[in-house]
């Protein structure tokens, strides 16, 4: 179970903000970033993942690099 607020849409794409974070109630250390998707020719939604991932690039902390993308 993830703890963070929902939102499901059955009518269409869904809304996601990359940078909210969703917990694993269970453990902590998992951690999930929605990233909304993308579809050929989106530009403006790949430059917000690509920026995500350069920001999480350069952070110094281990625990908040990027540890995998799926």
């Amino acid at each position: 179970m993830l703890i963070a607020p929902q939102q499901v849409s059955h009518d269409g794409p869904g809304k996601a903000d990359i940078g909210v974070e969703f917990r694993h109630a269970n453990n902590d250390k998992i951690i999930l970033h929605d990233s909304e998707g993308f579809e050929h020719g989106e530009a403006a939604k790949f430059d917000i993942v690509k920026r995500f991932i350069e920001g999480r690039e350069q952070m110094t902390e281990l625990k908040d690099k990027l540890h995998a993308i799926w």
